[in-house]
């Protein structure tokens, strides 16, 4: 079996990454952030990055993806 694109929420993206329209209040003015997703496990990590039949692997940032209201709209854009 091949996955062609796997996404998971995988560590914190500093202000200096995120545009300012998109920062979370709770994390504004912060370059660092513990995130557990990865971090708490990272054998189990390692394992999921590895494997050569995962084509493409993208990890959106807490700090994103807690910012992200799905509704109809949404939806229809995915």
């Amino acid at each position: 079996m091949r996955i062609a694109r796997w996404v998971a929420q995988g560590g914190f993206a500093g202000d200096s990454v995120v545009p300012p329209e998109h920062r979370l209040p709770e994390f504004e003015g912060r370059e660092i952030c513990g995130a557990y997703d990865f971090n708490g496990a990272p054998e189990a990590a390692l394992k999921l990055l590895e494997p050569p039949h995962v084509g493409e692997r993208m990890l959106v940032s807490k700090n994103v993806c807690h910012g992200v209201v799905y509704d109809g709209a949404m939806h229809a854009a995915l």
